[in-house]
């Protein structure tokens, strides 16, 4: 009984090898063409918001506009936004005046 679990270990410790290997190889292959992090850029219109896919029970709404190209945004405990925009070198402080 011992001989013959250690012998199904042993094959299938070789049969995951072999897929693991066979797998691994797989993604290298492949040409890439364009760009994987620079997406197209397009002006912003409010009926764009209307594309945005989002499960049921949220809303998306826009609460600022014509900024620079923002890259990074973050809340901090006082629910200040602040955004990056690298093209500036500028972060910027998004107040929430109305509370809304």
């Amino acid at each position: 009984m011992k001989k013959c679990i250690f012998f199904i270990i042993m094959i299938s410790s070789f049969l995951a090898q072999k897929i693991w290997a066979k797998s691994e190889n797989s993604y290298k292959s492949g040409k890439i063409i364009g760009y994987l992090t620079k997406p197209a850029e397009e002006k912003f219109v409010d009926h764009l918001i209307t594309k945005i896919k989002v499960p049921r029970r949220y809303v998306v709404e826009v609460f600022a506009k014509d900024l620079e190209a923002p890259r990074i945004m973050v809340e901090d405990d006082e629910e200040n936004i602040y955004v990056s925009i690298p093209n500036t070198g500028e972060i910027l402080l998004l107040k929430d005046a109305n509370h809304d």
